[in-house]
């Protein structure tokens, strides 16, 4: 990125400079005629004027054409790429999501942090959640926190430390990980009274 912005100071100077050079200009004459030099420009004609200042103006603006060009195709190239997040839940002290509570874990909500995306919870007590990301962006880096809130229970994730747990084959949440998937293992619902919908 500095490149970038080193090349549009010199385009500006450089376009800079020769419109200086334009408006103080010295009048060039060729040796064998006597007579001011004459350029022929596309478009605009033939001029009588400083050579080396219109040179100068367009070098500078050649250079931020071709820097601006640049830059922006880098970010139009970028394809989105879907991007698939599952898992499920489990309620601390229940060995397995039956009956009332598969019902109780529909009712929940997801909150992502910092962008909302699509997100849905089945009445298995699974979730599901995709997003379009500009290629190159994984989904760690986009989502900051994943929430979780039920009426008696929440769970939380963050992503990015998951994900570097999974890597360095740490204890984590992740099951299993592809190039735009990641599938939980069952994530626990806390602060739950769990007699309340027994």
């Amino acid at each position: 990125m500095e490149n970038i912005y080193i090349m549009y100071s010199i385009a500006l100077l450089s376009i800079i400079f020769g419109f200086l050079a334009l408006l103080t200009q010295k009048k060039y004459f060729d040796r064998e005629t006597n007579q001011l030099t004459e350029i022929e420009i596309p478009f605009l004609g033939k001029m009588k004027t400083n050579f080396p200042a219109l040179v100068f103006v367009f070098i500078g603006f050649v250079l931020a054409f071709i820097t601006f060009n640049k830059s922006y195709e880098k970010s139009f190239d970028k394809k989105p790429i879907d991007w698939k997040i599952t898992g499920s839940f489990k309620i601390a002290g229940s060995s397995e999501n039956t009956g009332d509570i598969k019902n109780y874990l529909r009712t929940g909500k997801i909150s992502i942090f910092p962008c909302s995306i699509e997100t849905f919870i089945s009445d298995l007590g699974t979730f599901e959640i995709t997003a379009e990301l500009a290629e190159g962006v994984t989904f760690e880096s986009a989502i900051q926190r994943i929430d979780f809130a039920f009426p008696d229970g929440i769970a939380s994730i963050k992503p990015n430390e998951e994900y570097q747990k999974y890597i360095n084959r740490e204890e984590t949440l992740i099951k299993s990980v592809t190039q735009n998937t990641r599938e939980f293992k069952p994530i626990t619902i806390t602060h739950l009274q769990i007699g309340s919908i027994l």
